[in-house]
């Protein structure tokens, strides 16, 4: 603590938050993507083709969490909660060592610090169960940064080449870290035109041996269809949807969430705000157009341009944030001090509740699918082997992670498995239908249920539970 002290860093106070954080994000229930993901506890003994690609992805280390999780199934989701928070506490002290190595100043240390550790931008990332990879993606690429410049000699090319290919084999995104150095060492006048370009031809050589080995493994599984898509004007939304997360710390549940929509309350989320965003564009004024900022907007899009690859949500933002945290302490260096204590304190007045607000909902709309599989636990007189499960899909919008439906919380019965230790049900089929289909529900338990395939039939909607058995039919 003291040494932390000694280097003027906020940590110590940042720390003095770590055990509440660490409480209310270790409480947040899995849901829609936490099912889905490599680190879920995985049973499967071909455990070969999740470390290789797997679908669209090639996350070993995703595939590690899985198999780890499999041991003890109650590890699931608390370790990865874990991670996640001691993860990003991690790239909060390499933000800090990197502001200190480029010469900011302690205040300009400060903010960007905070600003990275408390921003709402980090809610994606650090409030699911499933972004081990994003964390730790960025963690490796602020690392590979943070060496670049602290080294000297051959020993930092090697250092460097290994941490962007570990934060690329934790999420795909990593290797965009391969041109950031070079364009930072420019940035801050580290390198000249031609020891650039020598840079730019490292950071290549780095991307092609990534390609060239990921190109030669045998792919396993189903290319996820989040790959698969790219529509311009849906792109150019997302696009403009990430940056206002990244520079605006607005309450969004109140604005996209259509339960929850409050304009009265999105606005008086944002006004606090406005001196922060002052500072970061008019304030900034020529600044933007010079070699400094220049570099960190240049490194910010090459952290960011892997995404435009995806179906971009929340948890993509996180991508860009320590980039973005080192534009914040620019912008508070070219600033004069007696500004920034406001400024600040006034960001922190409408982030923290935004914050607050993000993760109740996160609690409370994933808390749900516990509830909805304790009940069934509770109506099941014993354990079942194999389940068609129907659920009614709701018209109503979830929003990313923050506020998921009961459908996905509970997700066909998957809800289940995790309360039942993985123990049971063996199998479940999963059908979705509309809510104009209701009207065929009875019939197609029947089926299911004369099929012999199944014990019973569960079916949702909302949060309502119906359990069908074949012994005359008896729902519950």
């Amino acid at each position: 603590m003291k040494r932390l002290a000694d280097l003027h860093s906020p940590f110590p106070y940042i720390l003095i938050t770590l055990p509440i954080v660490l409480w209310g994000v270790t409480m947040i229930y899995p849901s829609y993507d936490d099912w889905m993901t490599l680190s879920y506890p995985n049973f499967d003994r071909d455990w070969v083709k999740y470390f290789l690609v797997y679908g669209s992805v090639w996350r070993p280390f995703d595939a590690f969490m899985g198999y780890v999780s499999g041991i003890d199934v109650r590890l699931f989701p608390l370790l990865n909660h874990l991670l996640v928070v001691f993860g990003h506490l991690g790239n909060a002290l390499i933000v800090c060592k990197i502001c200190s190595r480029i010469g900011f100043g302690q205040t300009a240390n400060y903010a960007a610090t905070v600003f990275f550790y408390l921003s709402p931008c980090v809610l994606g990332t650090v409030l699911s169960c499933d972004s081990i990879n994003q964390t730790y993606s960025q963690l490796w690429g602020l690392l590979s940064l943070w060496c670049f410049l602290s080294m000297r000699g051959r020993a930092r090319y090697a250092v460097w080449a290994v941490c962007v290919f570990v934060a690329a084999l934790a999420k795909e995104n990593g290797l965009a870290w391969a041109m950031v150095p070079p364009v930072m060492a420019w940035t801050f006048s580290r390198a000249d035109r031609r020891t650039f370009w020598q840079l730019v031809a490292v950071g290549m050589a780095v991307s092609l041996a990534y390609a060239a080995i990921r190109l030669s493994l045998p792919s396993y599984g189903l290319p996820g269809k989040e790959y698969s898509t790219f529509v311009p004007a849906k792109k150019l939304r997302d696009i403009a949807i990430l940056i206002a997360y990244t520079w605006v710390p607005a309450d969004y549940i109140c604005l996209v969430h259509t339960p929850s929509r409050n304009l009265w309350l999105f606005a008086l989320s944002v006004v606090p705000a406005i001196p922060f965003i002052l500072m970061m564009t008019i304030g900034l004024g020529r600044e933007w157009t010079r070699r400094k900022m220049l570099g960190l907007t240049a490194c910010f899009v090459i952290v960011m341009s892997p995404n435009l690859l995806i179906n971009l949500s929340v948890m993509n933002a996180y991508a860009g944030l320590g980039i973005a945290a080192l534009m914040v302490a620019y912008a508070a260096q070219r600033t004069p001090r007696r500004y920034i204590v406001p400024v600040f304190a006034l960001y922190l007045v409408s982030a923290v509740p935004v914050d607050l607000h993000h993760w109740y909902m996160s609690w409370k709309t994933s808390v749900v699918g516990r509830d909805m599989a304790r009940y069934v636990i509770k109506k099941t007189p014993v354990p079942v082997r194999s389940v068609c499960s129907i659920t009614v899909k709701s018209d109503e919008k979830k929003f990313s992670s923050f506020c998921v439906l009961p459908e996905d919380a509970f997700d066909g019965g998957q809800a289940v498995i995790h309360e039942t230790g993985c123990s049971w049900p063996e199998n479940i089929k999963n059908i979705q239908i509309g809510k104009s289909e209701k009207k065929n529900i009875p019939a197609m338990a029947k089926k299911a249920l004369d099929s012999g395939l199944y014990d019973c039939v569960w079916v949702t909607e909302d949060t309502d539970v119906k359990i069908f058995y074949p012994e005359k039919r008896k729902r519950i």
